[in-house]
């Protein structure tokens, strides 16, 4: 920080890497172990040549980027140190080796990854990406998964569509039928009305009384016996 900075007092205890409890070899847990098998060394599981040291806790003291100590960490070949991320090369050849890919392809593409870290080294930090350390069986899977569940909903818009036209061609054959219904019905009674006489036209009260007095003149003009009486012919 500088002497600029603020003064902070640190407190380091009798075991600061906190080793102890691992060279300790009067412990419950490393008895235990030496009594199934373990011995000093090997690995825990079902190969002995697993990782053998607990994990380690490193102690940042510097204000660089979290991927500044990389380009620090290279030995002569390019390769990085053990204590750096080197599992980033050898679980990306297990991956290959894994998913059936060449040797020679999944070598030439790490060389294109550290040759990109050497690029982006020159600006002081460098970000892994989660994908880098996947596999593709996972991305396969899921890539299944969608085109099962596009194929599922296709085969759902498509039941649905043929149920839609079912219905719609049985609403028109009803419509169809009851027109033809109404339009029978109609036809059966047009005779009926047709052969019954036509009423003659209402008059309006006001011309009631002439019109039934004009009714009467000429129902005695029509009548031939009231013509008789009218001319005093005899038959």
């Amino acid at each position: 920080m500088g002497l600029a900075g603020t003064r902070t007092k640190q407190r380091f205890g009798n075991d600061p890497r906190n080793t102890n409890w691992s060279n300790d070899t009067s412990r419950f847990g490393h008895q235990y172990l030496a009594s199934q098998g373990w011995k000093q060394g090997t690995g825990l599981g079902l190969v002995s040549h697993a990782t053998t040291s607990h994990v380690k806790v490193l102690i940042k003291t510097d204000n660089a980027g979290l991927g500044a100590s990389l380009a620090r960490r290279r030995k002569d070949d390019g390769k990085l140190e053990e204590d750096g991320i080197a599992g980033l090369d050898a679980f990306q050849r297990i991956l290959g080796r894994l998913n059936g890919m060449d040797e020679d392809e999944e070598a030439r593409k790490l060389d294109d990854v550290r040759r990109k870290v050497v690029l982006e080294g020159k600006w002081g930090m460098r970000f892994v990406k989660g994908e880098t350390l996947g596999g593709t069986q996972r991305r396969e899977e899921e890539k299944k998964e969608k085109k099962s569940l596009k194929e599922k909903k296709e085969k759902k818009d498509k039941k649905e569509k043929k149920l839609k036209e079912k219905k719609e061609k049985k609403d028109k054959k009803l419509k169809e039928k009851k027109d033809k219904l109404k339009k029978e019905k109609i036809r059966s009674i047009e005779p009926s009305t047709s052969a019954s006489p036509t009423p003659p036209p209402a008059i309006a009260s006001r011309l009631s009384a002439r019109s039934k007095w004009i009714k009467q003149k000429r129902a005695s003009v029509m009548d031939s016996k009231a013509l008789n009486e009218i001319f005093m012919v005899s038959n």
